[in-house]
C-alpha cells in the first residue's frame, strides 16, 4: 500500500521532472539542396555529377539569400514561405513547423531557434536538408504539470518501487530458509 502523502511528497521533491519544456512556435522556409553523389567507378561521370551537384547547391544558396533579402525588405514571411519553401508539409501553412523544443528538431534549427526573440527572423541556416530561414512567432514558457495530471503516474512509479523492494525482501527470506544441496 502506498500512502497518499507519499505521492504528494514525491511530486514536491521531484518538481523538475514534471516541468513541460519551453516550446518555440517556429516557421521556416526551406530551400533544398542535394547530397554529394556517391563515388562511382567511372571517374568522368563522378566529376560531372559533382559539378552538377555544386551548381544546383549554389543556386539553392542564392535563392535562399534572395528570399532572406525579401524578408529583410519587409515582405510577409508566410507569403514567402508559401511561394518559395520546398517543405511541402509546412509550405501551405505559411512555413509553420509547430511548437518545438530543442530536442525535437535537427541540431541546426534547435541551436538557432533558441537564440531568436519573438517575431525575429534568422539568417540562413544550412543543414543536410538545405538552407532554412526561421521565424520565431512565440516562446511558450516552461510550465509545471499540475499534480492531478501526474498523480496516477507517480502512484504507478511508487507501486513499482515498493513491489520491487518487497520482492527482493521475499527472495532474501527464501534464501535464508532454503536448504540448498548441490549434487555432482
Amino acid at each position: 500500500k502506498i500512502r497518499d502523502d507519499a505521492v504528494i511528497n514525491f511530486y514536491n521533491a521531484n518538481k523538475p521532472q514534471f516541468m513541460k519544456p519551453a516550446l518555440y512556435r517556429i516557421r521556416h522556409i526551406l530551400i533544398s539542396k542535394i547530397p554529394s553523389p556517391q563515388k562511382s567507378a567511372d571517374e568522368a561521370s563522378h566529376k560531372k555529377a559533382l559539378r552538377m551537384t555544386q551548381i544546383i547547391n549554389e543556386e539553392a544558396k542564392a535563392k535562399a539569400e534572395e528570399v532572406l533579402q525579401k524578408i529583410k525588405a519587409g515582405e510577409n514571411f508566410e507569403q514567402l514561405a508559401k511561394e518559395f519553401s520546398e517543405d511541402e508539409v509546412s509550405k501551405q501553412k505559411g512555413g509553420m513547423l509547430g511548437d518545438l523544443h530543442p530536442g525535437s528538431t535537427i541540431p541546426e534549427i534547435a541551436e538557432s531557434m533558441v537564440k531568436l526573440n519573438e517575431g525575429e527572423t534568422s539568417n540562413i541556416i544550412s543543414s543536410s536538408f538545405g538552407h532554412h530561414i526561421l521565424k520565431l512567432d512565440e516562446i511558450i514558457p516552461s510550465v509545471l504539470i499540475p499534480f492531478k495530471d501526474v498523480q496516477s503516474d507517480i502512484l504507478n512509479i511508487l507501486m513499482k518501487r515498493e513491489t520491487k523492494k518487497l520482492f527482493k525482501e521475499y527472495l532474501i527470506a527464501l534464501e535464508k530458509t532454503a536448504k540448498i544441496e548441490i549434487f555432482i
